[in-house]
């Protein structure tokens, strides 16, 4: 009767060993190999953390200045570098702060973003006029009576463009004129807001000074259009680019009787004080 010996077995497992290394695919054995090593899994861990831990306390890891490694600093170079690190964190913070800021603003223009350029403002015009310097030269593509927009709406137009810089008379500017119409959101039943224009026909818009404009319309048509406080001011100009169209001017903040007899005087504000805008988006990549 055959007896199994150990030397059988020993035999054995060799030979198995032999051919999985090298005649059998690995394709074929990695698959039993991984439920075997699972086996063993209950073992191999508590040994691999005694043996790293017993390893750590044997050889620990050498420290190593990386900002001088041939001689590591004293304390209090290393506690200065450290705060200057500090600075330069909080500062990069900030600024990508102040960059996710803008992006977001950006977004906000909408399809009209693709065909503008955003420019920095360099500062009011020294005139008492309600107008801004820009960063942007006639280098940059910037021409005369370019739309300048801002994330509230329509800002104005470039009224000069040089290799200096950029001026922008601002629509609340008295030399400013265009032609609008009312607007303003309803809710449906459903209680979803809809957007309507009150009135087909535009209106004259001309800049007030001091961050204003104005419209003055008859009695009647002003009673017709329903025309009330918070309305929408918002672009129907030929003169101005059709992708523009309905892109916002203001709001209406008060409706008053007129000098003129049978007439009122509809007082608009932009969104924000354009004067004090620090970016502004020109519109020089396409006529819409």
């Amino acid at each position: 009767m055959f007896h199994l010996r150990f030397n059988h077995v020993f035999f054995g497992l060799m030979g198995l060993s032999f051919l999985s290394a090298f005649v059998i695919s690995p394709r074929v054995t990695d698959r039993p190999r991984a439920h075997i090593q699972n086996i063993f899994a209950p073992v191999a861990k508590p040994v691999n953390l005694i043996g790293g831990w017993v390893h750590s306390k044997i050889s620990p890891p050498e420290l190593r200045d990386d900002g001088s490694p041939k001689a590591p600093r004293q304390g209090l170079e290393v506690f200065n570098e450290n705060l200057r690190l500090r600075i330069q964190v909080a500062n990069l913070t900030s600024v990508v702060a102040q960059l996710q800021e803008r992006e977001a603003d950006r977004a906000k223009l909408g399809d009209v973003r693709s065909v503008c350029t955003p420019f920095n403002v360099i500062g009011g015009d020294s005139a008492p006029r309600d107008s801004l310097m820009i960063g942007a030269t006639s280098m940059d593509g910037v021409k005369e009576n370019m739309p300048v927009l801002y994330t509230g709406g329509i800002a104005g137009r470039i009224s000069r463009a040089g290799v200096g810089g950029s001026q922008v008379l601002l629509v609340t500017d008295p030399g400013s004129k265009l032609t609008a119409t009312f607007a303003r959101f309803v809710k449906k039943p459903d209680g979803t807001p809809d957007f309507q224009r009150l009135a087909t026909d535009a209106v004259l818009i001309q800049g007030a000074g001091n961050g204003s404009m104005v419209s003055r319309i008859t009695e009647k048509l002003a009673k017709d259009i329903g025309v009330r406080l918070e309305d929408w001011v918002v672009l129907s100009d030929h003169d101005w680019p059709p992708i523009l169209d309905g892109y916002r001017l203001g709001r209406v903040i008060s409706v008053l009787p007129s000098k003129s007899p049978g007439f009122v005087e509809i007082r608009i504000v932009p969104d924000s004080n354009l004067t004090m805008v620090r970016e502004v988006m020109v519109m020089n990549k396409g006529k819409g």
